[in-house]
């Protein structure tokens, strides 16, 4: 079974500097073994898909896809795009901050309910 040394050990052997990983909320799996992982070896992570792969864009109502990506640079303190009107449009989400109990809120509901694949099946926490 994988462990989190054994994580840690081949991210030593490897060398690696930075992690790609999907994270938004709606899949918070990064918070179960990498993002610490991560943390303590001082390896940087960029996301992909933090408004869960258009679901949270604003496709629907533009103020979610604010709110879900102020969450993430709350959370992680980073922000990208693909064009420049994209990271036009990403930008408004610093023109605002959550407060601890919108955070708190947004963290509840967001929290997953069990662990998910593959830890679920690997015993990692």
């Amino acid at each position: 079974m994988l462990s989190k040394r054994s994580f840690i050990n081949c991210t030593l052997a490897l060398s690696l500097i930075g992690l790609q990983s999907r994270y938004n909320l709606l899949d918070r799996s990064l918070e179960f073994v990498l993002q610490p992982a991560c943390a303590e070896l001082d390896v940087g992570i960029l996301l992909w898909g933090v408004t869960a792969e258009s679901f949270l864009t604003g496709k629907y109502t533009r103020k979610s896809a604010v709110v879900a990506l102020n969450w993430v640079q709350q959370n992680c303190s980073t922000i990208g795009a693909r064009a420049a009107a994209q990271l036009e449009e990403n930008l408004k989400s610093l023109e605002f901050k959550m407060s601890p109990e919108q955070m708190k809120q947004l963290d509840e509901v967001s929290k997953p309910t069990e662990i998910p694949f593959p830890y679920s099946i690997l015993s990692l926490r």
